[in-house]
Parts: C-alpha cells; sequence; structure tokens
C-alpha cells in the first residue's frame, strides 16, 4: 500500500472513530431524554392528581362552610339566645375586652405559647377575651339555655361534648346577637381519659383579659379556677385538646 493510501486508512479510521464516540453520546442522550420526558409525564399526572385531589377537599370545606352557617341560622331561629350586649358593653367600657389569638398566646404561669402547650384548633384568628367577671355573667347567661336545649338524662345527646360544644355555640349565637364582630375565646377542651369514668371528658375553658384560662364545666355551670392548677388534678379536666372553631 501506497504512503497515500495508509495516511487515508489511518485519518478515515480517526473519523470513523469519532463519529461512533458521537453515535455513542447522542444514543446515551437520548437515552437521558427519554427518561426525562418520561419523569416529566410522571410529574404532570402526578400534579394532576394533587390538583384534583385539593380541589375536591375545597369543595367538600365550601360545602361544610354552607352546611355549618345553616345550621347556625336554623339553630337561631329554633332557640332563644341569650342578649348579652350589656355585659360585652360594660366590659368594653371597663377596659378588659381583649383580642386574643389563642394558640400564639402565651401563658403566664408557663411563659410558652398555648399552642405549644396543648393542640389548639382555631377556625379564626381573632377572638374576644373577658375578665373573669364579665365570663360568669354570660355563661349563667347561657348555662340556662342550653340546659333547656340539651336537658338532662343519661343519653349521649345530653352527655359531657354535647353540653360542652352547645355552650360554645350558643356563646358564638350570643356574641353574633349582641354585634360583636369577634366570637367569645371560648374553646371546648378534651381531657385525658379517666379510669372514674371509663372515657375521655369535654368541657370549656375561657381566656381572660389578662391572658389566663380558666377552667368551666358547662354542665353544671362551675368554675373550676385557673387551667394551670386545674390540670394537676383528675385527669379528665387534664387539657389535652382545645377547639376554639366554633
Amino acid at each position: 500500500m501506497s504512503r497515500k493510501g495508509l495516511l487515508q486508512d489511518i485519518f478515515c479510521a480517526e473519523l470513523k472513530k469519532e463519529l461512533d464516540n458521537v453515535k455513542t453520546t447522542i444514543t446515551e442522550l437520548e437515552d437521558k431524554l427519554s427518561e426525562s420526558e418520561s419523569a416529566h409525564k410522571e410529574s404532570e399526572d402526578g400534579y394532576s392528581e394533587l390538583q384534583a385531589d385539593y380541589n375536591t377537599l375545597r369543595d367538600e370545606l365550601d360545602r361544610l362552610k354552607v352546611a355549618y352557617d345553616d345550621a347556625i341560622k336554623a339553630l337561631s331561629n329554633a332557640v332563644e339566645i341569650p342578649d348579652v350586649s350589656e355585659i360585652l358593653e360594660q366590659a368594653v367600657n371597663d377596659g378588659t375586652e381583649k383580642k386574643v389569638d389563642p394558640p400564639n398566646l402565651v401563658n403566664p404561669a408557663a411563659g410558652k405559647m398555648y399552642g405549644l402547650i396543648y393542640d389548639v384548633e382555631t377556625s379564626d384568628n381573632v377572638y374576644h377575651a373577658y375578665d373573669e367577671g364579665s365570663w360568669r355573667q354570660v355563661l349563667d347567661m347561657i348555662h340556662a339555655e342550653v340546659k333547656k336545649a340539651v336537658g338532662f338524662g343519661s343519653s349521649e345527646i345530653a352527655d359531657c361534648d354535647n353540653y360542652a360544644y352547645t355552650t360554645a355555640v350558643f356563646t358564638a349565637l350570643a356574641f353574633n346577637k349582641a354585634g360583636k364582630r369577634y366570637q367569645g375565646a371560648i374553646g371546648v377542651a378534651e381531657g385525658y381519659y379517666d379510669q372514674d369514668i371509663k372515657t375521655t371528658h369535654a368541657f370549656n375553658v375561657v381566656i381572660l383579659d389578662d391572658d389566663r384560662m380558666l377552667t368551666y364545666e358547662p354542665y353544671s355551670n362551675k368554675w373550676l379556677g385557673d387551667t394551670d392548677i386545674v390540670n394537676t388534678g383528675a385527669n379528665k379536666y387534664k387539657v389535652r385538646k382545645i377547639n376554639f372553631s366554633n
């Protein structure tokens, strides 16, 4: 073979080698592109599913809000809601009405936010807190109507959770009737399992204008004192969870 032919073969071999390398690189890139497209498609499908679930939950939430509003209106027409406007107005004049956000309110005894001490749920960002005297007057009036509506007895319909939730709802209705913009800071609390009553116990707590929390027994209309102190007693009154979403 001539020298010229030998050089041509060497040059062509080098070109072929480079061509093969380029082809290999292209194949690898095509594979990666295919994988990327598949991952993107899966991501899009996953996003679509999450979006559909979100929309379903939003629709359910809207439906529940409408049902709740309808229930509140029906309840307002079915029972007598106490007029607590004078009591609340007096609290305003005395400077003992205060706006609070329960989970982020600092417990003066513990120096920690209530939301870090208990499992606290709210539906609103602002609630009205009052002095103890105002709360006592308000709940005296509320208790009389709750007793008429729920009654006493051994049925599950007239047990502790019904009293606690009905008291919270009646309080919200009374505040609405009084023209208040925010609800009162009264929550439904759940205690720990109690061996004596063989179940958990539901009751109410209210927040005062000095940021303290008091425990209230809606069944008997009795005030049990500062929640921090009450928590050291019977299991059924040791607060585990509080719901201010009335």
